[in-house]
């Protein structure tokens, strides 16, 4: 077998890889992110790439010591909204929402029709999402981890 044949059969058989910064954005900060654009956001990512996890990071001005990220995990057709102000943290999350709705729902309904719960301290996170987060983001989540 030629060196060329060995690359090519090597190559077919290569799992996919999704560049990680393709699905996650940073946000620059912002007078007022509503919860409408972060939405918009998260569907023009979802629609540019075929991403497991897909994540958007933002400040907003009026709160410089407050960050915020939005995930959205395929496996588990969750979105996860978590907010972290030195070591508090807040969380929402929204269960049942899958691909379809990321790509079709209106902006304004993609979470009306899905289980939400809320809380503090440590995110419901895979550890996937947990690991997307600890690479991109450095020490700004690590209170939500």
């Amino acid at each position: 077998m030629t060196l060329a044949t060995l690359l090519l059969f090597l190559v077919g058989f290569s799992p996919p890889q999704h560049d990680q910064v393709e699905c996650w954005r940073d946000v620059d900060a912002k007078d007022l992110y509503s919860s409408f654009q972060q939405v918009q956001d998260l569907q023009r990512l979802a629609r540019a790439r075929d991403c497991e996890l897909i994540a958007i990071t933002w400040q907003v001005k009026l709160l410089p010591g407050r960050h915020y990220l939005m995930l959205w995990d395929s496996k588990s057709q969750e979105v996860v909204k978590i907010q972290v102000e030195m070591s508090d943290v807040k969380w929402e999350v929204w269960k049942g929402v899958s691909r379809s709705d990321i790509l079709t729902q209106d902006p304004v309904r993609l979470c009306e029709h899905v289980t939400k719960r809320t809380g503090e301290g440590r995110a419901p996170l895979s550890e996937g999402a947990r690991e997307l987060i600890r690479v991109k983001a450095g020490d700004i989540f690590g209170p939500a981890l």
